[in-house]
């Protein structure tokens, strides 16, 4: 449950945001709750979750702030001034994380969440369980190729990305990212319907997975007309049945950031109850 929201621009680089900004602003945040297990950040890039740095930045607008960068001696830092645990993590595995468990899911089942935001990812959570892969590049269906003469750049969107928002400023003139029109053309929508079903078509026929949940704030700015659109064209292109439905969940990277926190908590806690014997065996202490 979010019980306190505040949205503040970021205009700084990420490394200053958590050196010298956010100190100031958890302690001025938090006043008055307690306890408090951790700080958990959603970013929109390729997070190595374990060393604590980004390894990718595809969205141009974020480059210059959100950049390749290890951000270890920062977090820890950060955790050293606060004592808190500080949690990097990809922002679309942290909504696949909320709305997975918005949803009542059983422990077991499969789920995607696909993010139409400041870019094209996508959470996944399989057997009951967050992937994020070996280089924690698993779910950034962005980069999906359908152009054989596609090559990637560091600097560069990936494909599907590329395709979905790039288009929409050339043909229509409408920055996806930065403008709500009073109406979006049909075509525009189809384009991007059509761009989203294969990519969907591509994860359900192969991963065999049949619950998708599709949000972001550019979703929000189309909403009913794109679900309608994609739903009718997934029914022509899939193995199984699939549908893709809006999110259940508000806030939702903020609360799967929460989430994972309190997971690791509840991990330590559990690990700090038992000891290994001479067997290899666990026994409580």
């Amino acid at each position: 449950e979010a019980v306190l929201h505040k949205t503040t621009p970021l205009q700084t680089d990420l490394s200053k945001l958590i050196g010298k900004i956010l100190p100031d602003m958890v302690q001025d945040f938090t006043t008055g709750f307690t306890p408090v297990l951790g700080i958990g950040l959603s970013l929109p890039a390729v997070v190595d979750t374990k060393n604590r740095h980004i390894r990718h930045q595809a969205y141009p607008a974020l480059q210059a702030r959100m950049s390749k960068e290890d951000l270890t001696e920062d977090c820890a830092e950060l955790e050293r001034r606060l004592g808190l645990r500080v949690l990097l993590e990809n922002d679309v595995n942290c909504a696949a994380v909320a709305e997975y468990r918005a949803r009542g899911l059983e422990a077991g089942e499969d789920f995607i969440y696909v993010m139409l935001g400041g870019g094209l990812g996508a959470g996944l959570i399989l057997d009951g369980k967050l992937r994020r892969g070996t280089h924690f590049t698993c779910g950034e269906i962005g980069f999906m190729v359908m152009d054989p003469a596609f090559a990637i750049q560091d600097n560069k969107s990936g494909y599907m990305e590329w395709e979905v928002y790039r288009y929409t400023l050339d043909r229509f003139g409408i920055d996806l990212l930065a403008e709500t029109p009073a109406a979006f053309p049909y075509e525009l929508i189809r384009h991007i319907a059509t761009g989203l079903s294969l990519v969907i078509a591509n994860l359900a026929n192969s991963l065999d997975v049949s619950t998708f949940v599709l949000g972001g704030f550019v979703y929000e700015k189309i909403g009913f007309s794109l679900l309608k659109l994609l739903n009718q064209r997934l029914k022509e292109m899939c193995l199984q049945e699939i549908r893709v439905s809006g999110p259940l969940c508000k806030d939702a990277c903020a609360k799967g950031a929460a989430s994972l926190l309190i997971g690791i908590a509840f991990e330590n806690l559990l690990s700090d109850r038992f000891s290994i014997d001479e067997g290899g065996e666990k026994s409580p202490l």
